[in-house]
């Protein structure tokens, strides 16, 4: 023994520890002293410095030891004492694990305090005195002890290296406590451990080691995963590929899968942790097979209740519900919330980039999501949710069967196949008898039905909110399914509800629409909870939604579908546009008497009705009128979806006299009531963007209507509002994954009672009122209705009906050119009828914006001045907006117009070169026939000299063969026919070219109306001064006679042209004929004289053609 040795190594460690002891003392003080000004030497550490002293410098290793668990205890049951561990018991601590190393038992007291340091324990023995330090406000600081801890230990980096290097010790003491230090370190502080594991080269391996450690290491490990990729994707994509999925699956098998303990739950919330957002992680989950387990693991070994099974065990309800998150993270299209790649970039022609990568982003996403769904479905999924959520089947929990739903219409979303599965897929059923609902036998029904079913009555409402999810899921992009469904709506029958076992999916449709209840005759009444017929006939309605949403064919074939067929020929039968009407109505009543007992109640306060107070009839009262505004919602929903891009289905809206001014009143005044306000805005809307093909939609009407009875400031004004509210925003934003699930959400999900709300469905966000699509279909919706406004006031209706503006302004069959020019002289006054009209709808708007812009009342102009009205001034420059947006417009069309007027000069020039050229063909067709006329005279001349020859020298005449004649006679009236065409051929062009200047001349009128009216437009409203009306009114009138001085001399010259090229044309037809016979004579002259014989003839006429170029 060496005592000189020992008490060296002794000092040389006291001076260690008295360095550190030192240090922490001062921060110690600092802190105190600047933070709440508390002297040091007034607070107690509980004991803490005296065991540090007895760790640091003890000389046995045994006292060491019991000094390390003393203190273990005291930490945990001293506030106190765990602060001061990390203000200057951690360099004491951090030395005896590295240089006590060896002494497991020491390491394991060392690694107890620091874990009871970051986690913090129950007050003990010493708990008064800590309470009474917090009560006098002198140590507020201690409540954050063991994040202050867990600080302090990761400002160190060796501090976690150490902690990672303990990993490998073989003592599994050591291994355990170091795994509780590094999950403690990991919640308070998981930048840091994550960094440090992924710079160790060996970090993630140790941790899939532990993996097949022991339950309690193994337990450790989960929980510190779990928290470690929650926030960082590289390292989940680590911890992917080294393994996870497998030995969670192993875990997940041996505890006995979805009827498991905790432990279950673990593994599958790193599954979903590993999932969640990554592609890439997906693609490797589902190649390596793992993907085809989840059936099965669902799959619970116990009998349902209805089968008569035990309760489900709330632990295996969570069990299933992280398993069924799972499956959502594979098939969902929703985001993971995190923020992407190309959210990042920040460099030159970023905004290029991002939206590259972001593109590149979605195509790899939604491609391994239609891969994981083919798989799935593959592999059995959909029958495994069908048997979880619908019929005899269905697990007893509610919320799992919310998330079934949830699942399922996941599964089916965007998949045409999945989609085809379930609509052909079946599930089994109760089939119920006797008056007490005893069930006797199961009988098969289509899962769509059942699922309907659900949608409509059932008695939670997370629960028909995901059922007809599943339908919009099902049915959105499907055009095939849509027309089936609407093609199985019939009239529903007086026949006992017992037809309901094999009614269709539209016959039950048409039965909740009509009221009929599915509870037979002499059962109880309506179970507590389930929807009132009204709110069914609603949910039959948000169903129906989604089989008719663009999908014009179905929209146009419900429009004649009766949904209760008449009890005598006389009545009409009962539709279902007029009945939607009606509960619109009724839901309306229904809300304004909520809001009129809500006044009462208030005005009543506590000498109310006896239990109640006024905060509970308040609320009450407040509850129904939002269940009204929901219902209301539904409804405007389904005809706003019905009634987009339908003309017919506009048509029979509009035709009873009462639907347009009661959607008109809903718009201005719904009770409060932004979101019913904005969504009867925008079926307005709908009803001026229709289509006019059968000429029936009168938008103009419906325009008139929305001015008066609402004004153009209020009716885009409930839009704005409409899209400020919380409920349209949440709508709006992309949908994203629900945050995921741990043990405590689990718990709270599992024990959520029926009718409450889970918090994690889209209804929850937007209350029920808006959905996604909905949102995003108005947010576009917009423009094209302000488009629409401003083109019917720029276009009013025109004044002549059943003659369109083509067929109008071009000139009739057989119309002459007087009647065409008086004809368009009647159009240009009906014109100036349409801009005296247009001059009213102008005043309007300038009626509407002096009274949005100036003060309301009659108040004082500084007050107002001073104090503006917002809501005004929005209204305001609204309009201002939209004139602009219109002069804007017209502005474009003018000058539209003078291209046009430049085409229509340059159209009239080519007239008149096409007349030039006709003129100088007729020039050359009279030389033409001066130069016959001249043959025919030397002709003449030389039969004269041949007349004077001796007759002896003419020989007997041959006989003529008979086809000279003919040919002769041919060709003369081919020539004829030839010289005629040609002359009719330029007559035609030059009576096309005059034409076409009279069209011009119109549409140059036309245009000049236009015009007018744009300038009119510019200044409407803006001006005051009656001169300058003087003028531009006098302008107008000279315009117009100038304009109807150019047409007439437009067709005075035209019908001249015409009248002077067919008399010259009867002239020189005349000549052709004059010549012909000439021709004739002189013919039959030479015939006379020198006979029949074609070869005399020839050689005759070659000498005289020989003569006459010998004259020349």
């Amino acid at each position: 023994w060496d005592p000189f040795g020992e008490m060296s190594g002794l000092v040389g460690r006291v001076k260690n520890v008295a360095k550190g002891v030192g240090g922490a003392a001062k921060e110690f003080g600092r802190i105190v002293i600047h933070g709440n000004g508390i002297n040091p030497d007034e607070i107690d550490d509980g004991g803490a410095e005296a065991l540090l002293e007895r760790i640091s410098d003890g000389v046995l290793a045994d006292d060491r030891r019991s000094a390390a668990h003393e203190l273990r205890d005291l930490v945990q049951e001293s506030r106190v004492a765990q602060f001061a561990i990390g203000v200057i018991g951690l360099p004491t601590l951090i030395t005896s694990l590295t240089e006590e190393r060896k002494d497991t038992e020491l390491v394991h007291g060392v690694l107890e305090v620091l874990v009871n340091a970051l986690t913090g324990g129950v007050a003990g023995a010493d708990g008064g005195a800590d309470t009474a330090v917090r009560e006098g406000g002198e140590g507020a600081h201690l409540a954050h002890a063991g994040a202050a801890n867990a600080d302090a230990f990761v400002r160190n980096p060796m501090n976690l290296e150490l902690a990672l290097s303990l990993l490998d010790e073989e003592d599994f003491y050591v291994r355990y406590h170091t795994m509780q230090l590094l999950t403690a370190l990991s919640a308070t502080n998981p930048f840091e451990v994550q960094s440090a594991i992924m710079s160790n080269p060996t970090g993630v391996g140790r941790l899939m080691d532990n993996l097949t450690e022991r339950e309690v290491i193994r337990n450790e490990t989960l929980l510190l995963l779990i928290s470690l990729t929650r926030g960082s994707e590289d390292l989940r994509k680590i911890v992917a590929f080294e393994g996870a999925f497998e030995r969670c699956f192993n875990v997940i098998r041996e505890e006995g899968a979805a009827d498991g303990g905790i432990i279950v739950q673990d593994c599958l919330e790193l599954c979903n942790n590993l999932l969640r957002g990554s592609p890439s992680n997906q693609s490797f989950f589902r190649e390596s097979s793992f993907l085809h387990q989840l059936p099965e693991m669902l799959s619970l070994k116990v009998p349902s209740q209805a089968k008569g099974g035990p309760p489900l065990a709330p632990q295996k309800a969570a069990n299933l519900l992280c398993a069924l998150e799972l499956v959502t993270m594979l098939v969902s299209s929703s985001d993971a919330g995190g923020p992407s790649k190309s959210a990042v970039v920040n460099v030159e022609g970023g905004d290029d980039v991002a939206a590259e990568i972001a593109a590149r982003e979605r195509a790899a996403k939604e491609q391994c999501r239609a891969a994981n769904q083919a798989a799935l479905a593959k592999a059995g999924m959909l029958d495994t949710l069908l048997a979880m959520c619908l019929g005899v089947e269905a697990v007893d929990s509610v919320p799992v069967r919310v998330f079934a739903l949830r699942c399922l219409g996941d599964m089916v979303a965007d998949s045409r196949q999945n989609q085809d599965l379930l609509f052909a897929a079946a599930v089994q059923v109760a089939d119920v008898a006797g008056k007490g609902g005893y069930q006797t036998t199961e009988r098969s029904e289509p899962a769509l039905l059942a699922c309907l079913r659900v949608a409509l009555r059932g008695l939670d409402a997370a629960e028909r909110t995901a059922a007809e999810g599943v339908f919009a899921r099902c049915l959105r992009g499907n055009a095939e399914l849509q027309i089936m469904l609407i093609s199985t709506i019939a009239p529903a029958g007086e026949e006992d509800d017992d037809g309901e076992r094999n009614v269709s999916l539209g016959g039950l449709l048409a039965r909740a629409l009509t009221g009929k209840s599915p509870h037979r005759k002499g059962d109880d009444l309506t179970p507590i909870g389930a929807p009132n017929e009204l709110e069914v006939s609603c949910h039959a309605a948000a169903v129906l939604r989604h089989a008719l949403d663009g999908n014009a064919t179905a929209k146009a074939r419900i429009l004649t579908i009766p949904l209760e067929m008449p009890k005598s020929s006389s009545e009409p039968p009962d539709l279902l546009l007029p009945r939607i009407m009606r509960f619109l109505s009724a839901a309306v009543r229904s809300s304004s008497s909520s809001a009129l007992g809500e006044g009462a109640g208030v005005e009543r306060g506590a000498g109310g009705a006896p239990g109640f107070t006024n905060a509970e009839r308040i609320a009450a009262i407040t509850a129904a009128r939002k269940d009204a505004e929901k219902l209301q919602a539904v409804l405007l929903r389904l005809l706003i979806a019905w009634l987009h891009g339908c003309a017919p289905a506009v048509n029979s809206f509009l035709a009873p006299a009462a639907h347009l001014p009661m959607l008109a009143d809903l718009a201005r005044d719904s009770g409060g009531s932004a979101h019913v306000a904005g969504l009867a805005s925008v079926l307005l809307g709908c009803c001026l963007c229709a289509e006019t093909l059968d000429g029936h939609v009168d938008a103009h009407a419906v325009l008139d209507v929305v001015t008066a009875r609402v004004g153009l400031n209020e009716f885009f004004g409930r839009w704005e509002e409409m899209r400020k509210t919380p409920e349209f925003i949440a709508a709006a934003a992309a949908p994203v994954l629900a945050k995921p699930l741990t043990r405590i959400t689990a718990q709270k999900l599992v024990n959520r009672k029926v009718g409450e709300s889970d918090g994690r469905g889209e209804e929850d966000a937007t209350g029920g009122v808006y959905d996604h699509s909905m949102a995003r279909f108005i947010d576009a919706f917009e423009e094209s209705v302000k488009e629409r406004v401003i083109t019917l006031y720029a276009r009013p209706k025109p004044v002549t009906a059943g003659d369109s503006t083509k067929t109008s302004w071009e000139a009739k069959t057989g119309e002459s050119a007087e009647a065409h020019a008086s004809r368009l002289k009647s159009l240009l006054r009906s014109q100036d009828a349409e801009l005296a009209e247009q001059r009213a709808r102008n005043a309007v708007l300038a009626e509407q914006l002096a009274r949005g812009a100036a003060p309301a009342g009659g108040a004082d102009p500084e007050t107002s001045d001073s104090i503006p009205d917002s809501h005004s001034h929005g209204e305001s420059s609204q309009v201002k907006a939209a004139l602009e947006h219109a002069k804007a417009a017209l502005e474009t069309e003018l000058r539209a117009v003078k291209l046009e007027l430049e085409e229509s000069r340059a159209a009239a020039n080519s007239a008149e070169e096409s007349l030039r050229s006709l003129s100088e063909a007729y020039n050359g067709l009279e030389a033409e026939v001066f130069r016959h006329e001249e043959e025919n005279r030397s002709l003449r001349r030389r039969l004269e000299s041949d007349a004077l020859a001796p007759e002896s020298s003419a020989g007997p005449p041959l006989p003529a063969p008979k086809t000279s004649e003919a040919d002769l006679a041919a060709a003369k009236e081919e020539g004829r026919r030839v010289a005629i065409a040609e002359m009719a051929g330029r007559i035609e062009e030059a009576e096309e070219a005059a034409r076409l200047d009279v069209v011009a001349a119109e549409e140059r009128g036309r245009r000049t109306a236009i015009a007018e009216f744009a300038a009119k437009l510019d200044t409407s409203g803006m001006d005051d001064g009656d001169t300058i009306a003087v003028a531009r009114e006098e302008g107008r009138r000279e315009g117009a006679a100038e304009l109807a001085r150019i047409v007439e001399e437009k067709d005075a010259e035209a019908a001249e042209a015409a009248e002077q090229a067919e008399s010259e044309l009867n002239d020189l037809l005349v000549c052709l004929g004059q010549e012909e016979s000439k021709k004739e004579a002189l013919l039959q002259r030479l015939i006379e004289r020198h006979g029949e014989d074609e070869a005399e003839l020839e050689e005759l006429m070659d000498a005289c053609v020989a003569e006459e170029d010998e004259d020349a």
